[in-house]
């Protein structure tokens, strides 16, 4: 069971789409796959900013201004930070276009908390 966070976007005309159930807390495909899961939910700047740190770190490795055992621990802890952190990201993502949070719903899947959403009866 996770927590979902239940937005909602007055704007958009599909149903289907109005709703978004996100996950609250570690991402495991975003931990595993930073750069791409940041590219795939359209977070920009994350991507800029990983892409820049990430070969930044392999330049200075390159140059030999760091060892190749400090720049993986580096890179471990930008993929762990970007795990904790992307979920959060993606929601505020979803606000600034216009999405209001109205719930946190603890369930199975994004479907079932829209669904246990749904059967409160608080659209």
């Amino acid at each position: 069971m996770k927590f979902y966070s239940i937005l909602h976007n007055d704007k958009i005309t599909k149903e289907e789409e109005a709703w978004v159930a996100c996950s609250e807390g570690f991402s495991i495909p975003a931990f595993a796959f930073s750069i791409i899961w940041s590219f795939y939910r359209n977070l920009w700047v994350v991507v800029a900013s990983l892409l820049a740190i990430l070969l930044s770190l392999n330049y200075l490795e390159g140059l030999q201004l760091i060892n190749h055992a400090d720049a993986t621990i580096a890179k471990l802890l930008i993929s762990l930070y970007v795990g904790f952190e992307a979920n959060n990201w993606y929601v505020s993502k979803l606000q600034k276009s216009g999405y209001i949070l109205h719930d946190v719903i603890l369930a199975e899947s994004p479907d079932q908390a829209l669904l246990k959403f749904y059967n409160k009866g608080q659209r």
